[in-house]
């Protein structure tokens, strides 16, 4: 299904599936993508900010979390600092 969303970012390395986070064996579906600290993040679409944290919170650390017209939420986890 495409959902129109484009690329937080222009590069990175792109890890698909795995890492930390709820599912099977403590993996989720999501994209992860590391790139150096201080890298700037875009939204991939419009959308609310529905939830964030300026200040480190459990596993997400610093998040911020976007709902788009789509119905799909996207979050966006472990940044160095958050500028909503």
């Amino acid at each position: 299904m495409d959902l129109g969303f484009g690329k937080p970012v222009g590069n990175g390395m792109t890890i698909i599936g795995g890492g930390w986070g709820a599912g099977p064996g403590g993996k989720h579906a999501g994209v992860d993508i590391r790139l150096p600290v201080g890298t700037p993040i875009l939204a991939v679409a419009d959308g609310v900010v529905t939830s964030s944290s300026a200040t480190p919170r459990g596993d997400l650390g610093i998040y911020a979390a976007i709902a788009h017209p789509t119905g799909v939420t996207t979050r966006y986890l472990h940044f160095s600092r958050l500028d909503v």
